[in-house]
């Protein structure tokens, strides 16, 4: 059976994350069953991953991170019925502070939002702060300090 061109795209789409520089020492595993098929990559700094299932479902996923403490990722689902999603993410870490951010599309249009953020301090605590936006429009935050028992 010859492979698909959404699957041949999928493929694609799992191994752009890995950088120019990393392909030379990236592993790459590619399968083929009567139920489907995939296909994952691996790199130093990202990784990917697609799928496609027998009856026309399809995954892909993949990650990028510069080592440094900057990150991104991304994933896409399909069913056969047109139901499906598409979340990308990002943050960073460094100099004792995290952050970061998610977004979520629906085939259907409807989004959700997510953000974080978590500093440490200078006497050990660590102050959060944290936002989803769901497919109603609502917007619920939370935001506190955690001190750790002594």
């Amino acid at each position: 059976m010859p492979i698909s061109i959404k699957f041949a795209a999928l493929a694609l789409a799992a191994s752009a994350t890995l950088s120019a520089a990393s392909v030379a020492h990236a592993g790459v595993l590619v399968g083929r069953g009567w139920r489907g098929g995939m296909v994952a990559a691996r790199g130093p700094h990202g990784s990917g991953v697609a799928a496609e299932g027998r009856y026309g479902g399809s995954y892909a996923a993949g990650r990028h991170t510069d080592g440094a403490g900057d990150y991104t990722a991304g994933r896409t689902a399909e069913g056969p019925r047109g139901s499906g999603f598409q979340t990308g993410r990002s943050g960073s870490c460094g100099s004792g502070t995290c952050s970061g951010s998610s977004a979520t599309t629906f085939n259907d249009g409807k989004t959700i939002d997510r953000s974080y953020s978590a500093t440490r301090n200078a006497d050990g605590s660590v102050t959060y702060d944290k936002s989803r936006t769901g497919v109603d429009g609502q917007t619920r935050s939370v935001s506190g300090t955690y001190t750790p028992p002594n």
